[in-house]
């Protein structure tokens, strides 16, 4: 099924970007959008700018961005979209 990036929260998102990043899915992917030290390497290599706002952070990965008031929300989210675009196929349950 597709689903948009910006739909994607907790496990569904860091599965995302688990198969983003390391090409593979797994039953408990690692904590990207709710740990920094999970987060830090895939931010570190990919995004281009994370900045804070009003009222959330804005987060660029190459044309791809995400806004979300969590700033690794926003960072996964720009991630997963510059990988596979706005909307991605993913896992039927």
């Amino acid at each position: 099924m597709k689903v948009k990036v910006d739909d994607l929260r907790g496990v569904d998102l860091d599965m995302a970007v688990h198969c983003a990043y390391r090409g593979e899915l797994c039953d408990s992917p690692p904590r990207y959008s709710r740990e920094w030290e999970k987060a830090g390497p895939v931010i570190r290599r990919h995004i281009a700018v994370l900045q804070a706002g009003s009222d959330g952070w804005l987060a660029t990965c190459g044309e791809s961005s995400a806004f979300d008031v969590s700033p690794l929300v926003a960072a996964m989210r720009a991630y997963i979209k510059a990988t596979f675009g706005d909307e991605m196929e993913y896992r039927d349950e």
